[in-house]
């Protein structure tokens, strides 16, 4: 079994300036999966990783990235390992007993499935990850000996068809990180390819405390609106960027997302290619669901656990929408586009210097969407899910 596994998968570890952690991973994942293939590729950190990681464990092909490229260092590692499917984790994340075999074998079996997103455990108590429950309540149809189709992954604990991961052209680097994997997602069920949440597949996470945690929040939100305008119909990216600013803490923070996003989607050739009708019936299907469970009082969607599930009156909220709590009624797209006019004309006016005008008519954005905001505080520090 050994052999064959080591054939058929490689395990590819990114890490940035964490030395300590990635050397504690590395010697787990050689005592959880002995004679599996181990790429780390070093994102131009600066601690001495590579030198440390060459020393203490000579078999480890060590990759290192020319700049920190963020998720796309990963692009470098599946070329690197050169096996048909590749476990990605990241550098506080270990791969349990059997898992990279039960992969292989599903794999082999389901030829048309790209991805494989495992149940993730963390900590000593291997407590569930919370994106698992969400995941596993997934309404898509799977495959019943691995688990429901997923409209997303958990990019640090993965594992993937190297030959979908280039048909789709891998992680793109303008996106850096924060939500990269979204995209990657999105362009492989474009072409066909599926996504299965496999709970039989199991990793461990150690949660660093090497994080740069407000760094990621704004990168979380500006490749999110990137991403809305970049894969969606314009009246979804229209909703999806007013709830992405809606969590934001803020204007300030929303100016800063807005101007981020369309600067760097500017600086980056950021291309429109709108996603065919079968995703967008997946990601309805979703999103639906979503909201049942949020109805029904369920927990455990990752960008909504900071909900206040005991309000029934928030969750009703949440429910109709976000078109009832902006006042607009049966008139909700023409009403959502004169809220997006105002919002981007005071956008404009803060550019060229001029003060605010207060509204004369119509609900006040300011307010609904710090109401928003309020009902859907999100907790968005590993990425989307989709499930």
């Amino acid at each position: 079994m050994t052999r064959h596994v080591g054939s058929a998968i490689s395990v590819v570890v990114l890490t940035y300036n964490r030395r300590r952690e990635v050397l504690r991973t590395v010697g787990r994942l050689q005592t959880a999966a002995p004679g599996v293939p181990l790429v780390v590729v070093d994102n131009a950190g600066t601690d001495g990783t590579g030198d440390a990681l060459r020393r203490r464990f000579p078999r480890v092909r060590v990759v290192r990235a020319p700049v920190n490229l963020g998720a796309a260092g990963r692009n470098l590692g599946i070329e690197a390992a050169g096996t048909r499917y590749v476990a990605f984790c990241d550098d506080d994340v270990c791969w349990l007993p059997g898992a990279l075999a039960r992969a292989a074998d599903v794999l082999d079996r389901h030829l048309d499935v790209a991805v494989l997103s495992a149940r993730v455990l963390v900590g000593p108590a291997a407590a569930p990850d919370p994106a698992c429950a969400p995941m596993a309540a997934s309404p898509l149809a799977g495959e019943p000996d691995v688990g429901p189709a997923l409209i997303g992954f958990m990019a640090g604990a993965c594992v993937i068809r190297a030959t979908a991961f280039r048909q789709a052209g891998g992680y793109w680097p303008p996106l850096f990180i924060g939500g990269e994997e979204a995209l990657l997602a999105l362009d492989l069920m474009e072409r066909g390819w599926r996504i299965l949440y496999a709970p039989a597949l199991a990793a461990q996470h150690w949660p660093s405390t090497r994080r740069d945690t407000p760094q990621r929040r704004r990168l979380l939100a500006r490749n999110a609106l990137l991403l809305a305008w970049m894969r969606l119909p314009w009246n979804a990216a229209l909703v999806d960027a007013l709830g992405t600013l809606a969590a934001l803490p803020g204007w300030a923070p929303r100016w800063a997302a807005l101007r981020d996003a369309l600067r760097h989607g500017l600086a980056a050739g950021a291309r429109r290619h709108v996603m065919g009708t079968d995703v967008r019936c997946m990601l309805a299907a979703v999103r639906r669901s979503k909201r049942r469970r949020s109805v029904a009082g369920l927990t455990g969607d990752r960008q909504h656990d900071a909900r206040d599930v005991a309000g029934a009156a928030g969750r009703r909220q949440e429910d109709v929408g976000r078109r009832e709590l902006l006042g607009l009624g049966g008139t909700s797209v023409l009403g959502l586009l004169a809220e997006i006019r105002h919002f981007v004309g005071r956008l404009v006016g803060r550019v060229q210097g001029r003060p605010d005008r207060p509204r004369r008519h119509g609900v006040d954005a300011d307010a609904a969407l710090d109401q928003i905001g309020r009902q859907r505080a999100r907790k968005r520090m590993d990425g989307p899910l989709g499930g």
